[in-house]
């Protein structure tokens, strides 16, 4: 946290505060509240009297626009609202006049800002006035790409796991019972935890159960017979969960579903797999309405392979990274006789509201955000690696190619040293996690695939790759039969 002090001029610092919030989210925190025409005001109904700010700021379409002052040296600001792309700037009554604090009523727009701000962007910016000086505390680390180095924390936490999340918010951790998958994706959930004034959190485990055979488990269901008849809809855990979620979007919120595969995913899954692919998507429920998808959710599912589970299928593949979890033979052993501590660990104010910020950045960038990260190179690789899939019926599609670019955007933001960040080795990771969990088969079906795969990653020097597609044809030679799990 540091503190600034704003200009002591009330509109001035009212601009400040504009650059700032368009600087974090573009406004989105409360786009809104925007409603729109030559000019926009900002509805402040929920903070209670005044009912609007009124011409905050100037559209391009309008006359008075070119007589106005840029709001940033190089650029206006550039908001979308409802679905219409604006050019915008202040307008000159937040900077016209010289107006001091208190000395007027224009301070009263200072004060509408400032509540603003405090209910909408509670965690990153916080404004206090005492004694007509307003200062403002925020996150120096907005955005959190220099701010945590999560591995220095979670040294037995994989950098993937981070790095997969803030690309895409669905992950996949496989791996045999005990290898520690739910406590990992516990333990970065618990770091950046936030809890409500009544102790709840942003934090769900749940665990699924073989008979998880719908939505309900998930969604929940209309009672016709309850209160007298009347009909109640019966909410479950995770419904309540989305709703916090809904209610609270500048945090993360992290769903664990625990061994996924302990029934068929798709039977009790498919409306979330869905609606994670298409921003603004809301549920239609029976006997309830509407219940919008949280775009600030977060879900995580365990995976373990037995006699009990059902295998995914490769829709559910296709929209998760994969990541597997072998430990080493002496870290196990070990635990025979080392003692098994957990630190706790909890990050500081603004992180988790910054690792939100962070992955919709990611989300929503265009490549030509990124020119240091020469996306160009991968274009070669991955046309010869679908070529060599396209023949045995599995190459990828639009999807994938996209998740990856925001793969490597989210391991180039979280970079130590972005000047030596190398484009080969997160494509390699990539491959192993986005690609390669959807190939499965008999010898007639992947034997030449995936000998063909060995000599293609070899070639590029994709070791992660090649271990995974040597130990598949391993499997495959001695069972006939082959997945990635």
């Amino acid at each position: 946290m540091r503190e600034l002090h704003l200009d002591t001029n009330a509109k001035r610092a009212a601009k400040e505060i504009f650059d700032m919030l368009y600087h974090i989210d573009k406004f989105q925190s409360i786009i809104r509240l925007f409603q729109c025409d030559t000019n926009i005001k900002i509805d402040t109904s929920e903070l209670g009297s005044p009912n609007y700010l009124r011409y905050v700021f100037v559209t391009s379409s309008s006359k008075m626009y070119n007589n106005t002052i840029r709001t940033f040296t190089e650029k206006d600001y550039k908001i979308t609202v409802n679905d219409e792309n604006i050019v915008c700037r202040l307008t000159t009554q937040w900077y016209n006049f010289d107006v001091k604090y208190g000395t007027s009523g224009d301070s009263n727009y200072l004060d509408a800002v400032k509540q603003l701000v405090n209910k909408y962007y509670n965690g990153i910016l916080h404004i206090e006035s005492d004694y007509k000086i307003t200062y403002v505390e925020f996150n120096s680390q907005i955005g959190i790409k220099n701010a945590i180095k999560f591995e220095n924390h979670f040294i037995d936490i994989p950098p993937r796991y981070i790095t997969a999340l803030l690309a895409k918010p669905f992950v996949i951790l496989t791996g045999n019972s005990g290898t520690g998958k739910t406590r990992i994706a516990r333990r970065f959930a618990e770091y950046l935890k936030k809890e409500n004034e009544i102790g709840e959190s942003n934090i769900l485990i749940v665990p699924v159960g073989a008979d998880w055979t719908d939505n309900t488990k998930i969604l929940g269901y209309f009672n016709p017979l309850a209160d007298d008849g009347a009909g109640v809809y019966v909410k479950t855990e995770i419904f309540r969960f989305l709703e916090r979620a809904n209610a609270n979007p500048q945090i993360p919120f992290f769903l664990i579903l625990d061994e996924m595969n302990l029934s068929h995913v798709e039977r009790y899954f498919s409306d979330f797999l869905s609606k994670m692919e298409i921003p603004g998507s809301v549920f239609t429920i029976d006997g309830y309405g509407t219940l919008p998808y949280p775009k600030n959710l977060f879900v995580t599912g365990t995976v373990n392979i037995d006699e009990t589970t059902y295998m995914f299928s490769p829709k559910v593949l296709d929209r998760a990274n994969v990541l597997e979890f072998k430990p080493e033979k002496d870290s196990v052993l070990t635990s025979l006789t080392a003692e098994m501590k957990e630190e706790s660990l909890a990050a500081e104010p603004g992180m988790a509201e910054g690792f939100l910020q962070l992955a919709e950045k990611i989300r929503n960038a265009p490549a030509t955000d990124y020119n240091n990260i020469d996306f160009t190179a991968a274009e070669p690789i991955l046309s010869d690696l679908y070529d060599i899939l396209q023949k045995a019926g599995f190459e990828f599609a639009f999807r994938t190619v996209k998740e990856i670019r925001q793969y490597l955007i989210a391991a180039y933001e979280l970079a130590e040293e972005k000047e030596s960040f190398t484009l080969n080795g997160h494509l390699d990771i990539q491959i192993l996690q986005k690609i390669l969990p959807k190939i499965y088969g008999n010898r007639q079906q992947v034997g030449t695939l995936l000998e063909e795969l060995k000599a293609f990653f070899e070639k590029e020097n994709f070791q992660k790759s090649l271990q995974k597609v040597t130990q598949m044809a391993e499997r495959l030679s001695r069972f006939q039969f082959v997945s990635f799990v």
